[in-house]
């Protein structure tokens, strides 16, 4: 049976593992979550009576209580083969030996936030780009070429409406897969606030797809609050904003859009690079 990751982009949780640096021989009891905190009695240098709740202690023992939280751990090295482009423009990727199907998760770059107006109005926030990920049949030791897209950010001029994002794309043989930018948010106008940035798409060419998402829209000018730029669109929630017209945000996770701008003429936020993950699938 072949050994296929799920996208790490639909991860929803985190292992927290335990660690006890008091010194102290403590008993399974205590093998609980990282965050529980442990009760003892301590008496001439002597722990007894440890529990996962505080209680009282006799014949002149002291009552103590600790966290059982520990070090972080250093981040685990990446598997054979499996690389992370995320610097942009190009890329080559070199199949590695025995290596017959790859799965490749592609984020395409952030819109820029709209620029506020000169009247006061805001600016729209750059939708997020497009997000999928696919397996590809590939051919040991060819290679794999692609980009890696720039996030945009505003023109520079108040009111101007924000760039789009560009699109990240990998190419194996004949197969062609593509992840969108974000739209640009409006810019303030005259009168009105700018619209959000449009969400980007995506193409899977003839590859086999595993996960595919429209990138969400940002949000417009003036919906988080008075006066503030729009949110950049994210994959699961706005990513950022300026809501109370201080400087705009910029796009903070991969691919997501940037805040417009708000408050005073201003240019809004620049919108988050895209990515590519390549994984080498083992049977």
């Amino acid at each position: 049976m072949s050994n296929r990751k799920l996208p790490r982009w639909m991860v929803a949780a985190m292992l927290s593992i335990p660690a006890f640096g008091v010194g102290l021989a403590v008993s399974a009891a205590a093998s609980g979550s990282s965050s529980t905190t442990f009760h003892g009695c301590l008496k001439n240098g002597t722990l007894s009576n440890v529990r996962t709740y505080a209680h009282v202690c006799t014949s002149g023992a002291k009552a103590v209580s600790w966290n059982a939280k520990g070090i972080q751990g250093a981040a685990g090295a990446a598997g054979p083969g499996e690389r992370a482009f995320s610097a942009t423009g190009a890329y080559s990727y070199k199949v590695p030996t025995g290596v017959s199907e790859l799965q490749v998760e592609i984020w395409g770059a952030g819109g820029g936030g709209g620029g506020a107006g000169n009247t006061g109005t805001a600016g729209g926030g750059g939708g997020a780009g497009g997000l999928v990920t696919v397996l590809i049949p590939v051919t040991s030791g060819t290679s794999c070429t692609g980009t890696v897209g720039a996030g945009n950010n505003d023109a520079g001029s108040a009111n101007g409406a924000g760039g789009s994002g560009n699109a990240s794309s990998i190419t194996c043989g004949s197969t062609t897969v593509t992840a969108d930018g974000g739209g640009g948010g409006g810019g303030g106008g005259a009168s009105s606030d700018g619209a959000g940035g449009a969400g980007g798409g995506f193409s899977v060419g003839n590859s086999i797809p595993v996960a595919t998402t429209n990138g969400g829209a940002g949000d417009a000018g003036g919906t988080s609050g008075f006066f503030g730029g729009g949110y950049g669109g994210g994959y699961y929630y706005f990513a950022n904003t300026d809501a109370s017209a201080n400087a705009p945000g910029n796009g903070t996770d991969v691919g997501s859009g940037g805040g417009g701008g708000g408050g005073v003429p201003r240019p809004g936020g620049n919108g988050a690079n895209g990515l590519v993950l390549i994984t080498p699938v083992t049977s």
